[in-house]
């Protein structure tokens, strides 16, 4: 279309052009034209996956979606080594296009993820209609390892240390660090209960200033809550006593100051995943069978792969008083 154009043009102005310099004009622009269609000269920057969420099959096949799920940005990372869980180090895997491997995929239709991605033999439907490799880079992943207990506090606010977990906030000394103690002051009433929100704060019952889920004595009656525990069966809470017709747990009224001492701890647990981000380093684009260059950056971030929340196994903390 474009050579039929300047065609057109030049046929207008060759009455008043001399023949030499007409012929020189229509080479120059038809040269521009072939130029920028050669091999490895066409450049688009249009493909986009900042939406997409990283989803992975087995043996280490990372893939996202984009376009209602006609278009897919595929990494293959051939490996028998666990690359998800080793935090130890950033790892990197050479591009080679046989073991290691980024493509960018066009079908026809909608993909149907882990139906397509997750089979040793894809089905028929749909079909690639444009498929691009990159040539050369590096896949590297960082992983990181998050630990939760799952109390409705975030572990920002728990004291969690980035630079260095085992220097973040242990308010009871049990060894376990508030972010993932799922009783933080060590009285044997979970976070999660005693995180109560009136208004802005958390809940303070004696008015001392600090939070019941950090008061080893909430009601500030000087016996200990975890020792306000009647039957012993490590949970204060159960143990109430009746106030105007109400059940209200012993710990939380000076007019039940009962003492019961326990020199343990509940047992604990709390989950934990594996987050991975995966980058594109050392130059990553990706190029057609006509070594055709689609995109082209020095460094690209894949994204991250969050994988699932697991559980520790329950145990019970050294007694620490």
């Amino acid at each position: 279309m474009l050579l039929l154009l300047l065609m057109k043009i030049l046929n207008n102005y060759t009455m008043t052009l001399r023949f030499p310099l007409a012929i020189a004009i229509f080479s120059i622009l038809t040269g521009i034209v072939i130029t920028s269609c050669s091999d490895g000269e066409f450049i688009t920057e249009d493909i986009n996956f900042d939406d997409s969420t990283v989803q992975l099959c087995n043996n280490y096949v990372f893939y996202e979606l984009a376009n209602q799920n006609k278009e897919a940005l595929i990494i293959e990372i051939d490996t028998d080594e666990d690359i998800l869980t080793n935090t130890d180090q950033v790892q990197e895997f050479t591009i080679n296009n046989t073991s290691n491997r980024v493509v960018y995929r066009i079908f026809n239709n909608s993909v149907s993820g882990s139906n397509y991605f997750c089979n040793s033999i894809p089905p028929i439907e749909p079909t690639v209609i444009e498929e691009w490799t990159a040539p050369s880079g590096t896949i590297q992943i960082q992983n990181t390892l998050e630990e939760d207990d799952e109390d409705g506090i975030s572990a920002e606010e728990e004291g969690f240390d980035v630079s260095n977990p085992e220097l973040s906030t242990d308010t009871d000394g049990d060894g376990i660090p508030d972010y993932k103690d799922i009783d933080d002051d060590g009285d044997n009433v979970l976070t999660s209960t005693e995180a109560v929100k009136v208004g802005d704060v958390y809940r303070d019952t004696d008015g001392d200033g600090t939070p019941d889920y950090l008061d080893p004595d909430d009601d500030g009656d000087g016996v200990l809550t975890r020792n306000e525990d009647a039957n012993g069966d490590l949970a204060p809470g159960n143990d109430v006593v009746l106030i105007n017709g109400e059940e209200v747990p012993a710990y939380l009224t000076t007019e039940s100051a009962i003492e019961n001492v326990i020199n343990q701890y509940r047992p604990h647990d709390y989950s934990f995943r594996y987050t991975n981000q995966i980058s594109l380093i050392d130059g990553f684009k990706l190029e057609n069978q006509n070594q055709e260059i689609k995109f082209d950056v020095d460094n690209y971030l894949y994204g991250t792969y969050g994988g699932s929340w697991e559980k520790v196994d329950e145990f019970t903390p050294p007694f620490n008083p």
